[in-house]
């Protein structure tokens, strides 16, 4: 590491002393000892070189971890050290302040603590050891009675768990972490009332700190963490979506970083540098550039930003994204744990594994059941760890952060006995389970796995239900998964002697919350299912109903007129709301239900304040251009196309015919990504039915009954204004229509919002979570408006 650094960076002069030469590799550059070579050096001019120094030139360049294994030299400008520590307001820096430098020369704190010091006239301690330890760094805060003292957030909270009181004396504070414990802070606060707290934060491409937010001594912020602050002086920070787009207070964005602090980039790397520092999409300038942390964080009604976690910190469970950092700041909360850490491992049985380490606050017990009681309350099933593992301390590495390799591996028993998961107890949810994984296509499935958070959908649940109707013979509405998402709960449900759900088109996905309900109808295939991961995305805190069509249970006849439906589903929504305001939501074909019942309730003079299309096509859309036809190609057959290809590689030499027969397949293989994502339902059924899959006839019917209803409609004109949700890949060659047509026929007008995925998945994963963000920002605009 040491060689790459010094060859990279073009080292030409190294100082260091003479015993410190026998750890250095072999380099190029010329090697002075200030020891050994003490008489030499003192032989040069003690003047200042002639050298002016302009603020965009280079200071430093310091080295962090890369992902290709080879550290990368992030390049830093004068007028970056600059503007970290002069005009600014987080801390006050002058004579008469004792700096302590302990962290490592290579961490980009080390600026902070040398140039603080340095270019203000003040005093600059060095810390004599490698490490520091609680005992020695006491001492020697008593010692050299230092003022203003720099922690990583582990190190902080291991001082105020152990020893507050070596803090004593210590003016300011700093803290860069980007989820500081607020319990940590009011501790300190109690116990030393002369500190000021400040937390930091920043990447080492925008010069050590970015943020800084100055914790208040009534420290009233509910979350686990506390906020990053404000940008210090000359720096910007940008929240953006992923089209690169500013998000509203409270909708979380990935944060960019600009300014006088920013790196020039990082050295003899341009690919990398090109990247990860692109060019403001804000203002049109070339010349400005922005840094793409990875972080996501969000806006406070205050001004200031709070960091939410990392977005390469993401990590998939069985399918599901977890972020670590929310479970470790969850679990920090608990009142018996003073530090935790999450990490993934793998598992020879289950793979993947959430594992979670703690460390017990001094005097107070807590047991695994009171923990994971604790987690399930704030926490939805996939992200509590699997196995809960106590330690004594968790590991720093020198820099006093983290040190996960070190965390001690947890055996494959510990795992498998664990609570979290459980294996099936009787015939029944065994043979539950097996159909469970079968249809999901995961093993193994426990009985409290949820079927959502395994990657459950609504085509996935009507084939789950059908193979529970053939192989078990017996039925349930599809409904009940809401209720019971797990194969406990549902073989608790089949274990009755008779199962009597009634039929309601009136779903509740969820039911809890403070907020205003919304209400969603369902698309071509009749049921509500596919609003099942939107509703995670809102909240615990709004309400969410589906409305699914009569007949959808293969019983009762289907309505086959749109305003019969839409006055059903007026009836069946009253009979829990049964005044307005009212908040609809349509996606593809149940926009127009939706759209019926937003004009039967205007016409009974009620208010309706969301009218919501998901990408639901209007009147006359898509339409195309004169002497544009849209022809289906007819294919070559498929045995013909066999003999062609065959022929062609009898003629070619071995070495070419991998060559060709991969030329060819690549293309096929996209084609069917990008098709089978844009897919609609009905074309999934009928793959199903030529695979030889259980799918129910009825439901085939159902559909094409919705589908009669909306061509017979006669649309109506409606006042209000519709929100249309707009999936940005549209039919290729058709006439653009920013409304889809919607703007022919509500004269109230049309709000646009644009989000990036295709018409049939736009409430699928990876894409549902841009549609709610744009959802968040809608109805935060409605109720504030």
């Amino acid at each position: 590491r040491l060689a790459w650094m010094v060859e990279d960076a073009g080292v030409e002069v190294l100082l260091t002393e003479e015993r410190l030469l026998g750890s250095l590799p072999p380099v190029k550059a010329r090697l002075v000892c200030l020891d050994r070579d003490r008489a030499e050096v003192a032989g040069y001019p003690v003047t200042n070189p002639g050298v002016s120094t302009l603020p965009h030139q280079l200071a430093y360049v310091i080295y962090t971890s890369g992902s290709t294994g080879k550290p990368k030299g992030v390049a830093i400008p004068h007028r970056g050290i600059v503007r970290l520590l002069f005009g600014v307001d987080y801390v006050e820096l002058g004579p008469a302040e004792r700096l302590l430098h302990w962290s490592s020369i290579s961490f980009d704190a080390s600026t902070f603590e040398l140039w603080g010091a340095l270019l203000h006239g003040g005093c600059c301690i060095l810390y004599p050891e490698r490490i520091p330890t609680l005992e020695s760094l006491g001492a020697l805060i008593k010692k050299q009675q230092i003022s203003t003292l720099w922690l990583t957030s582990a190190l902080f909270n291991l001082v105020v768990n152990e020893t507050p009181e070596i803090l004593r004396g210590v003016r300011q504070l700093l803290v860069e972490s980007e989820a500081v414990s607020a319990a940590h802070v009011r501790r300190t606060y109690e116990l030393l009332p002369s500190t000021r707290i400040v937390n930091g934060y920043g990447p080492t491409e925008s010069t050590t700190f970015t943020c800084c937010y100055p914790i208040p001594r009534n420290l009233r912020f509910a979350g686990p963490s506390i906020p990053i602050g404000r940008p210090i002086s000359n720096t910007q920070v940008y929240l953006l979506d992923r089209r690169l787009n500013p998000v509203p207070i409270g909708v979380p964005g990935e944060l960019f970083v600009g300014g006088a602090g920013l790196a020039l980039g990082y050295l003899n790397r341009p690919e990398l540098t090109g990247e990860k520092f692109i060019v403001n999409p804000l203002n049109g300038d070339d010349k400005d550039r922005l840094y793409r942390t990875g972080d996501i964080a969000r806006y406070l009604a205050d001004g200031n930003v709070e960091f939410l976690g990392r977005r390469d910190q993401q990590v998939k469970i069985r399918g599901f994204r977890v972020e670590l950092e929310e479970i470790e700041a969850v679990l920090s909360t608990h009142p018996a744990i003073s530090n935790a850490v999450a990490v993934v491992q793998e598992d020879e049985t289950r793979g993947k594994i959430l594992v979670g380490y703690f460390v017990r606050c001094a005097g107070t017990a807590v047991t695994e059941k009171d923990l994971r009681e604790f987690l399930k309350n704030r926490l939805p099933d996939f992200m509590i760890p699997s196995v809960l593992k106590e330690l004594g301390t968790i590991p720093l590495t020198p820099n006093g952060k983290v040190d996960r390799r070190s965390l001690p591996k947890v055996k494959p028993s510990d795992a498998l006995e664990d609570a979290a998961f459980v294996r099936p107890r009787d015939a029944l949810e065994l043979k539950l389970t097996r159909i469970w994984e079968e249809v999901l296509g995961t093993k193994p499935v426990g009985v409290k796995d949820n079927f959502f958070s395994l990657g459950g959908n609504s085509l996935l649940g009507v084939r789950l239900f059908a193979r529970i109707r053939k192989q078990l013979g017996c039925e349930l509405p599809l409904a009940i998964l809401f209720q019971a998402p797990t194969v406990e709960l549902l073989a608790g449900a089949l274990r009755q002697e008779r199962v009597e759900v009634p039929w309601r088109s009136l779903v509740a996905i969820q039911p809890t919350g403070s907020k205003s309900p919304l209400f969603c109808l369902h698309r071509a295939g009749s049921y509500v299912l596919c609003y099942s991961t939107l509703s995670r995305y809102l909240g615990k805190e709004q309400p969410i109903y589906g409305l699914q069509t009569l007949g959808a249970n293969g019983k009762e006849p289907c309505l086959t007129q749109l305003e019969e439906m839409a006055a059903h589903y007026i009836r069946e929504m009253r009979s829990l709301q049964p005044e307005g305001p009212y908040y609809l939501v349509g996606h593809s074909l149940g926009g127009w239900p939706a759209y019926e019942m937003a004009c039967q309730l205007e016409a009974a003079g009620e208010k309706v304040k969301l009218l919501a299309m998901l990408d639901t096509f209007g009147p006359d859309y898509p339409k195309y251009p004169p002497g544009v036809v849209r022809k289906k190609v007819k294919e070559e057959p498929p045995l013909k196309r066999l003999r062609r290809h065959a022929g062609k590689l009898m003629g070619l030499p071995v070495k070419q015919e991998v060559a060709y027969v991969m030329e060819r397949v690549r293309p096929i293989e996209e084609h069917w990504k990008k098709r089978a994502k844009g897919w609609m339902w009905r074309r999934a059924y009928w793959i199903c039915r030529r695979l030889g899959r259980t799918v129910p006839r009825w439901l085939d019917d159902v559909e094409q009954a919705n589908r009669q209803a909306v061509r017979n409609y006669t649309p109506k004109y409606y006042s209000g204004c519709v929100t249309l949700f707009r999936a940005s890949r549209q039919p290729e060659g058709c006439i653009p229509d920013p409304t889809l047509g919607w703007g022919k026929i509500a004269p109230g007008g049309v709000d646009v919002y644009e989000v990036d995925s295709h018409h049939g998945d736009i409430l699928d994963e990876p894409y549902v979570g841009h549609l709610a963000e744009k959802f968040v920002d809608c109805l935060a605009r409605i109720q504030t408006g």
